[in-house]
């Protein structure tokens, strides 16, 4: 306590040079009572149809079930943790049927962190999403996740190491797709993606790099025959209401082919000739006068090309002969 502590900063490139801040300082406070951000009350406010739980020791029971407590004690109850318990926690946002959920592993809980703007997330009634929609085919794949808004809240504040979306589903496991918001534009991240458990009804996935918005089970297609699970329909990044949004399908151009026959056709028609034979001996005959045009330019341009030759050499010559005519006339003057 009361305790004046020096450091200093070091920051190192990839190729190992690094450099170093000036020394800064900060004094511990005197006492616990005196330090405002030792002790500090955890509130996230999901919006309807969502829970929050913590498990603060890490021992995969989430101990503090928020929902529950305000049950009992009519939201007068909320979590109470420190600067060194908070320093490594996991948060559960789930849906109150439990049929769909986005954990946060090795979260950072602060006061700071978790100031009145972070911590209200129920305002955005389309932040978080769980529900089903069909694929083109029209199979029935299940979605999870948040939109922009909602991670920016919770991942840029809280920094948690490791993401998991429980995605409703048929049991199977085989692909999970990114979407954004409206889940109209989706891409295959199975690669990324680690699969953490599965269930008759459910897949849990590890996310890569802690991304949202929406992340569903299979490439969604169109609106028809999806519903949603959830009063909170959109999910961050992928989620829109209810119904799922028609995913985005990249198609070839078409490309057309002539076919030979189909060119002379048109040859035929442009040229006015009764028919593909006749059109090509008129072709012929035009390449004829056209290369005969061009040879009788040429040769034009040649001809005048040597006369112009030759008159430069006539002028060139002519100013020889008058400068030495002039040099002896002046020789011939001065003797």
């Amino acid at each position: 306590a009361d305790t004046v502590y020096y450091y200093k900063l070091q920051f190192c490139d990839e190729n190992n040079k690094c450099g170093s801040s000036k020394c800064s300082n900060f004094t511990t406070a005197t006492s616990r009572d005196d330090c405002a951000f030792c002790d500090f009350v955890v509130d996230i406010k999901a919006p309807t149809g969502w829970n929050v739980s913590f498990d603060v020791d890490q021992d995969k029971s989430y101990e503090f079930d928020q929902k529950a407590f305000d049950e009992v004690f009519d939201d007068t109850v909320r979590l109470l943790v420190n600067y060194s318990t908070g320093r490594r926690a996991n948060i559960m946002l789930a849906t109150t049927s439990n049929s769909s959920y986005i954990e946060f592993i090795d979260a950072k809980l602060t006061m700071t962190g978790l100031s009145s703007a972070v911590r209200d997330i129920d305002g955005a009634s389309d932040g978080l999403a769980s529900g089903t929609t069909t694929t083109s085919s029209g199979a029935s794949i299940g979605y999870a996740g948040m939109d922009e808004d909602v991670r920016d809240k919770i991942v840029f504040n809280l920094y948690p190491e490791i993401c998991y979306v429980k995605v409703p589903g048929t049991g199977t496991c085989t692909e999970l797709w990114h979407c954004n918001d409206a889940r109209t534009a989706c891409v295959d991240r199975t690669a990324e993606a680690t699969l953490n458990k599965t269930g008759s009804n459910y897949c849990i996935w590890q996310i890569p790099y802690c991304e949202f918005s929406a992340w569903a089970g299979g490439q969604p297609g169109t609106p028809s025959g999806s519903s949603s699970s959830s009063s909170s329909s959109s999910s961050g990044g992928g989620g829109g209401g209810g119904g799922g949004g028609g995913a985005a399908v990249v198609k070839k151009a078409e490309v057309v082919v002539e076919t030979p026959e189909a060119v002379e056709e048109v040859a035929a028609e442009d040229t006015g000739a009764e028919s593909v034979d006749e059109a090509a001996a008129l072709g012929e005959d035009t390449l004829v006068d056209e290369e005969s045009k061009s040879a009788l330019a040429g040769q034009a341009w040649g001809n005048f090309g040597v006369i112009l030759s030759d008159l430069t050499w006539l002028w060139l010559t002519l100013v020889a002969v008058a400068i030495i005519v002039g040099v002896g006339v002046y020789l011939y003057k001065k003797n």
